[in-house]
């Protein structure tokens, strides 16, 4: 396996994550998000996009600290094969 910052997520993956919390964020927390963790311009890019994967993983953890609902953690971790308790 490749060390993380050597692993990468398509744009896609971004592009569901902002789909589905945006609007949970809403538009300043995603802005926070965004700059918190480095996001890539995954709205301009083509969704096969490699990207790197540990921004990715730190929106996930910014995304799950914020927003309290148990099912949406477990989507998220769902989204990364994570099983969460």
């Amino acid at each position: 396996m490749k060390p993380i910052g050597e692993q990468t997520v398509k744009a896609l993956s971004w592009q569901l994550l902002y789909g589905n919390y945006r609007s949970k964020l809403g538009a300043e927390g995603w802005e926070r998000l965004e700059q918190a963790v480095g996001a890539p311009a995954f709205r301009r890019m083509d969704s096969d996009e490699d990207c790197p994967m540990a921004p990715f993983n730190e929106a996930v953890l910014f995304i799950d600290r914020r927003v309290d609902d148990r099912r949406d953690h477990h989507r998220v971790g769902r989204a990364l094969g994570q099983h969460l308790p």
